[in-house]
């Protein structure tokens, strides 16, 4: 059995993250419900953002309890996403670049 002495500081790390990615969750679903009350024609888009939104926030607690199981479990597992953040950062552009085109 692997004996992987774990800081404190990721645990912390862990969780910053976590709150980080469900910061901005809150904002997509928070524009995508300012998008449905200002304007009746942007219902879709509004709808997708808010949908998007909440894709994030799974994604988020998703990824947050993977790695604090790994750490419970002193796995030596990879941390790291290479493709999460990429497509969230993808997905943000068009989102900010649908609402401020409606």
């Amino acid at each position: 059995m692997n004996h992987i002495k774990i800081e404190p500081k990721t645990y912390f790390a862990n969780e910053r993250t976590y709150l980080q990615w469900f910061n901005a969750a809150t904002f997509v679903v928070s524009a995508g419900i300012a998008i449905l009350e200002i304007s009746s024609k942007a219902m879709r888009i509004g709808i997708i953002m808010i949908t998007f939104g909440f894709l994030m926030a799974l994604y988020a607690v998703l990824i947050y309890y993977y790695r604090l199981w790994g750490l419970y479990h002193r796995k030596s597992q990879i941390y790291y996403d290479p493709i999460g953040p990429i497509l969230m950062t993808i997905g943000l552009i068009l989102a900010a670049i649908v609402s401020f085109t409606y």
